[in-house]
């Protein structure tokens, strides 16, 4: 799993169904030449154990929960060098809560405001 990537970049929904299929096929698939059955959903599988699934995760909500705490912890620890970087790049006189998207940013930071506004609605 790429969660290391994961909790830096928004993954796009093509590369995230990719990986939900390997992982399906993984499970499911007998051989290269035949299908296999799928006993249960996917989605089902993903519920908790003790919910009656396998607690897989479900990788979207996954890479928004990643990139939530990269946001929290930029909030949390604000005298840490990767929150003073991107307070000096992106949000200099307020605070990340406050913080807006700009014309000339990062792929990671437009990942890290994605998953800010997830921390929002947790706030």
């Amino acid at each position: 799993m790429p969660v290391y990537a994961m909790s830096y970049f928004k993954l796009p929904l093509g590369l995230i169904s990719e990986l939900e299929s390997l992982l399906m096929n993984f499970w499911w698939k007998k051989s290269e030449s035949s299908r296999g059955i799928s006993w249960i959903a996917w989605k089902r599988l993903q519920y908790a154990k003790k919910e009656g699934g396998l607690g897989f995760r479900d990788l979207e909500k996954f890479n928004d929960a990643l990139l939530a705490k990269q946001a929290w912890q930029i909030l949390k620890f604000p005298n840490s060098f990767f929150a003073k970087v991107m307070k000096a790049r992106y949000f200099p006189d307020s605070s990340i809560l406050d913080a807006t998207p700009k014309k000339s940013q990062s792929y990671g930071w437009s990942s890290i405001l994605s998953g800010l506004d997830l921390l929002k609605k947790g706030i």
